[in-house]
């Protein structure tokens, strides 16, 4: 049976430091996976993708800063239990911390996205609608400073 790990939180939470080290175990123990990034900027496309995975009976890392919230997150938690209720997905929540988050998105060493977009993206949506109930969270760190 076929294993999906989501990673959620803020943007420079962590999310995909941590699904690259997820990913390396993977790779270690010779175990095909897939990973996914930023699900829902494709509507439903990724989403319908990932279910057609782990319909083949492959795993799948998945990073999506929006299903920190609870209606984002639904949506894709009804999609597994209609279409394989046999997986049971494992959520990986990074808390809630404005402050470091947008420190690491200012500080990344790398340019996949405007910081300043990130910056009002964790500020204006995702901060205010954060929600993961009682479920656990991993703390965000924050990175070295960006070197010039």
């Amino acid at each position: 049976m076929a294993k999906v790990t989501f990673f959620a939180g803020l943007c420079g939470s962590g999310k995909t430091f941590a699904s690259k080290q997820l990913r390396e175990k993977y790779l270690e123990s010779d175990t095909e996976v897939r990973m996914f990034r930023e699900v829902l900027n494709e509507e439903e496309e990724k989403e319908t993708e990932i279910i057609q995975t782990l319909l083949e009976a492959i795993d799948c890392i998945v990073e999506e800063a929006f299903y920190c919230i609870a209606s984002c997150r639904g949506t894709m938690e009804q999609r597994l239990a209609d279409e394989v209720p046999e997986v049971e997905p494992e959520w990986v929540f990074f808390e809630n911390d404005l402050e470091t988050a947008n420190w690491n998105v200012r500080n990344r060493p790398y340019d996949d996205a405007p910081a300043d977009h990130l910056v009002v993206l964790n500020t204006e949506t995702l901060h205010p609608q954060f929600y993961v109930g009682d479920s656990p969270t991993r703390p965000i760190f924050r990175t070295q400073p960006r070197q010039e």
